[in-house]
C-alpha cells in the first residue's frame, strides 16, 4: 500500500499541514498487525518529499536514521519543485510562512538538492559521497558509515 508521510520531523511535517510521524507509525503497527491476522504479506510504500522548504541538511540527515532505523528503503521519491498556486510554492519564493510570516529555511542550490535525496536513498552505494559530504557540512563525521552498517 502506498503512503504519504511525506517527511518525518515535526518542523517540515506542521508546514506541510500533515499529522506528526507517530500517527504514522500506530497506522504501520495496525497495518501489519492486521495483515498478519488475514495471513496476507502486504507492505507500505513510502512517498517522501526531498529539500521542501524548512527542511535543512540536518532534517535530511535525521530523516535517513529515521528511515534505516525503521527499515525502510525508499525509492519513490519526489524532489520538491515550487508549482503554480500552491502553499509551498509561495514558501519557496519568499522564505517565509505566509501564516506567521516568520523566515523559513529553503533548499535552492542543486548541490544541496541532491544530498537531500541522497540521504533518503542512503542505502543506495553511488549515494555515499553526497552523504559523506552532508555529514561533513553539518559536523556530524561521527555517523560516517552507519548507513553502511546493516
Amino acid at each position: 500500500m502506498k503512503v504519504a508521510p511525506e517527511h518525518t520531523k515535526k518542523g517540515v511535517l506542521d508546514l506541510m499541514n500533515k499529522p506528526p510521524i507517530d500517527n504514522f507509525l500506530e497506522f504501520e503497527e495496525i497495518f501489519l498487525k492486521e495483515s498478519r491476522k488475514a495471513n496476507k504479506e502486504q507492505y507500505l510504500i513510502l512517498y517522501l518529499i526531498s529539500a521542501f522548504p524548512s527542511s535543512t541538511l540536518n532534517d535530511a540527515i535525521d530523516m535517513a536514521i529515521w528511515l534505516k532505523e525503521h527499515n525502510y528503503r525508499p525509492l519513490q521519491i519526489n524532489d520538491f519543485l515550487p508549482a503554480p498556486g500552491e502553499f509551498a510554492t509561495a514558501i519557496y519564493y519568499s522564505e517565509l510562512d505566509p501564516v506567521t510570516l516568520k523566515k523559513v529555511y529553503v533548499c535552492k542550490k542543486e548541490s544541496e538538492r541532491k544530498m537531500h535525496r541522497a540521504l533518503i536513498q542512503y542505502f543506495k552505494k553511488e549515494n555515499m559521497p553526497l552523504i559523506m559530504k552532508a555529514l561533513s557540512i553539518c559536523k556530524r563525521r561521527n555517523l560516517i558509515g552507519y548507513f553502511t552498517r546493516r
